[in-house]
């Protein structure tokens, strides 16, 4: 078995007697494959938990009174919860990004290997869709940006609680200085 160890963009692998580079190549398809699934799974199971918090702080908040301080501090545990939520999906969502950009490089250094430059790999012939410069393949901008819209939502509604409780403090405070008999 020859084992000569190339670079291709940082990453190592080893070229195998005839037959087995491309079972090393298909298995690493597969694997990048089901990768690039868990990444849309997981984007799919942020939207749902973002709505079920979004939909609990509107069923909070909705038909506030001038009085509603406690509502309010009922709203803050489910903000705070979304906003986290969107900073830690937005961060694994560039995560995720890295990685499955470094194993498409992989892949394209192995269809170069085997191909002898040609350009009839599958993910050599996908560059003309998914230029280096554009956005990374699997990535759309609109899947980028859900978390900054989520964080825009939970930020707009936190400004409206932090408003909304303002006014109720002040109100609470011209009660007692200017009571109404």
């Amino acid at each position: 078995m020859s084992e000569s160890v190339e670079r291709a963009k940082g990453i190592r692998f080893k070229t195998f007697p005839e037959g087995t580079l491309f079972e090393e190549y298909r298995l690493f398809v597969e694997d990048t494959a089901r990768f690039s699934d868990r990444r849309q799974t997981f984007s799919n199971f942020m939207v749902a938990i973002n709505s079920f918090l979004v939909a609990g702080i509107y069923a909070v908040l909705k038909d506030l009174s001038p009085h509603a301080l406690p509502r309010l501090m009922m709203a803050a545990p489910l903000l705070g919860a979304g906003l986290a939520a969107s900073c830690v999906w937005w961060k694994l969502l560039n995560k995720y990004e890295d990685i499955i950009a470094s194993r498409t490089d992989f892949l394209k250094s192995i269809e170069r290997k085997a191909g002898k430059d040609s350009r009839d790999g599958m993910h050599l012939m996908l560059e003309k869709f998914y230029p280096p410069e554009g956005p990374r393949r699997g990535f759309t901008p609109l899947e980028k940006r859900l978390p900054w819209i989520f964080m825009g939502v939970y930020s707009a509604f936190m400004a409206g609680v932090i408003l909304v409780g303002i006014c109720s403090l002040c109100l609470i405070l011209a009660n007692c200085l200017f009571p109404f008999s």
